[in-house]
């Protein structure tokens, strides 16, 4: 397995933060780091409530791994993170479902 670099960290981070500007998500406050993982190039927890994202980059690999498009990815998953907690929600009703979509909606719109 290769040891993830801070050069590709520094990728990944560019790349979210670039996706993230375009999809609209300022509202979030994101940190970064390396997470020890054997099944994912990336992964992001969502505090929806607090509006604080972690994304993480694997800190190895063992295949080819693309920094740029791992950031773009966890960036569509902030993009899905109020939807998710919608759904998981035990007491959502169907506004708020629909005032998510409608949110995931008006984002895409502008960069489609």
């Amino acid at each position: 397995m290769k040891k993830t670099t801070q050069k590709q960290l520094r990728e990944f981070k560019k790349s979210f933060l670039h996706t993230a500007e375009r999809l609209g998500l300022s509202d979030y406050k994101v940190y970064f780091d390396f997470v020890a993982s054997d099944e994912h190039y990336a992964e992001i927890q969502v505090n929806q409530k607090g509006k604080v994202a972690t994304a993480f980059l694997c800190s190895r690999y063992d295949s080819i791994l693309d920094p740029s498009e791992c950031g773009k990815h966890e960036a569509i998953h902030l993009l899905l993170a109020r939807l998710r907690f919608e759904a998981h929600t035990r007491y959502t009703n169907e506004f708020d479902i629909d005032q998510s979509e409608e949110e995931i909606v008006r984002r895409l719109e502008k960069v489609l």
